[in-house]
């Protein structure tokens, strides 16, 4: 009893080893938890183009947003300071621009055409997986084929419409690609992830007979060489294995299987597809990043920083690199803590009030809150206009008190009179002007002994204007007196001193109008 025991247990083994052969034969279909990975595999690939989008776009929002802010420093500086700018705040702003100019560099840098390259190469895995699952459904009739519709050996997949629910991923998608994330895990940063990682050998890949071609030895290849009775030998192809889906299926001498695919960094020449795909995944996300330091901390120490704060700290080129030991203490001591600042980096900025006869909406609001730039276009140029006006206006004030504190010349007086012409009536109106009405020309003169002074007094004006210190001129400093005055260790005229200091104090007058 105990032998035939002990056959009947060498039988049953015998008949689950045979059955399991069985069930990893050449010809079976591909199980259905297999095959659908590739697609996640190819949806994983589609979502680079979406991340490319977002890194593209990266640069030409953190450039928009730096133009914007500096934008808001000059409105912000020419409405709203009443002095001269900061050495702190023309680093600040100096920053914004090399920030700007970093942001558009970036499209001349070597990271779009990467970017755009990655597209490229994850949509050739993506369509190379599409297109084979493709064939491989279109290319069955129900009975025989490649992709079973379960792991347990169920009829294949026949025809591209009986790819729906949880099969639909394997469809290629045609709408426009937007802005996104890469998602997925099966990319990882050297290889595959999942079964691909581990790789899949042909008695676990397949399970099903159902005439399967290219599950066919390597040695046997039944893709070519087989007749309508699957008769045929098929191509010795172990020379040079083919590779489908991309490169994820291959053959051994047994069938179809998965390599370990953990890294493909070293399958460049077998597996392109792959290699690049992976690589694309990194490369994909090669997007701009603003480095303005958003602490003094940061500000101390930041290369970007540094750039402005050489110029503008130290008087040196924004490349000279001599004196660079200095800056995180110069840095330190021209803001002092990280409320100065940030409220120098953007709070006083965005806090600058405008009022809603500026607006387009007619709201108050305050400049950090506009983000159109033809709104701040026109605030910058209201306020550099009306600065020009108040500085017009100064000028035109200078001019008409010159012209107030000049005496009038007999000409000029002689030319108001006779402005009256011939109405006697209208030239006694001006008789406190020294007008008198001559009868026998008939027209309003001025009178004769006020036109002989005044041309008098005007040569003598002219002479003391050719020569306006011979009266002072070395004069030692005890006789520096009356019209005189000692200055800068010389005598001079008082009189053209005079006019200098109240020139000077008008000129004030007038940048003080701009200012405020």
């Amino acid at each position: 009893m105990l032998n035939k025991g002990r056959y009947l247990l060498i039988y049953l083994l015998a008949a689950v080893l045979l059955a399991n052969s069985a069930n990893a034969a050449a010809g079976d279909a591909i199980k259905k938890q297999y095959w659908t990975s590739f697609c996640d595999v190819a949806v994983e690939a589609e979502t680079i183009a979406s991340q490319a989008i977002t890194s593209l776009e990266a640069a030409a929002t953190e450039g928009l947003n730096n133009f914007k802010m500096l934008l808001k420093a000059q409105i912000y500086a020419v409405g709203n300071l009443t002095r001269p700018t900061s050495p702190e705040e023309r680093m600040l702003w100096t920053l914004g621009a090399h920030e700007t100019e970093k942001a558009f560099n970036y499209y001349t840098s070597a990271a779009p055409g990467q970017i755009v390259t990655a597209v490229r190469d994850a949509g050739r895995l993506q369509g190379a997986i599409g297109e084979w699952i493709n064939l491989m459904a279109e290319g069955s009739d129900g009975t025989d084929g490649c992709l079973s519709t379960n792991d347990a050996g169920g009829n294949p997949i026949s025809g591209r419409s009986a790819l729906t629910a949880d099969m639909e991923k394997c469809k290629l998608k045609w709408e426009p690609v937007h802005k996104g994330q890469v998602q997925g895990t099966l990319l990882g940063a050297k290889g595959l992830a999942g079964s691909f990682s581990t790789g899949v050998d042909h008695g676990n890949l397949v399970n099903g007979a159902k005439k399967c071609g290219i599950n066919s030895p390597n040695t046997g290849f039944l893709l070519n060489d087989a007749d309508k009775s699957g008769g045929g030998n098929g191509a010795n192809v172990a020379a040079h294995t083919p590779k489908m889906a991309a490169g994820l299926l291959t053959l051994d001498n047994t069938g179809l299987m998965i390599e370990d695919l953990a890294d493909t960094e070293t399958k460049q020449a077998t597996h392109p597809y792959l290699h690049y795909a992976v690589k694309a995944k990194t490369d994909a996300k090669k997007m701009y990043h603003s480095t303005i330091p958003k602490t003094l901390e940061t500000a101390k120490t930041s290369e970007q920083l540094r750039r402005a704060a050489r110029r503008q700290l130290l008087g040196k080129k924004d490349s000279e690199t001599s004196e660079d030991a200095q800056l995180p203490n110069k840095i330190k001591s021209v803001f002092s803590d990280d409320d100065k600042y940030l409220a120098i980096l953007h709070k006083n900025i965005d806090g600058m009030p405008i009022p809603k006869e500026l607006t387009d909406d007619k709201q108050e609001t305050t400049l950090g809150e506009i983000n159109d730039v033809d709104l701040l276009i026109r605030l910058y140029f209201h306020y550099m206009d009306a600065n020009k006006r108040k500085l017009q206006n100064a000028l035109n004030e200078l001019r008409n008190v010159n012209k107030k504190q000049e005496p009038k010349s007999a000409q000029e007086k002689e030319k108001e009179c006779n402005e009256t012409g011939a109405d006697e009536d209208k030239c006694k109106e001006l008789k406190e002007k020294d007008c008198v009405f001559n009868t026998e020309s008939k027209k309003c003169e001025l009178k004769k002994d006020v036109k002989e002074k005044l041309e008098k007094e005007g040569q003598e004006n002219k002479g003391k204007e050719e020569k306006p210190t011979s009266e002072c001129k070395d004069k030692p400093q005890k006789d520096c007196t009356g019209n005189c005055k000692w200055e800068n260790n010389t005598c001079k005229d008082s009189s053209i001193l005079l006019k200098k200091q109240f020139a000077l104090s008008v000129v004030s007058a007038a940048f003080m109008a701009l200012l405020f």
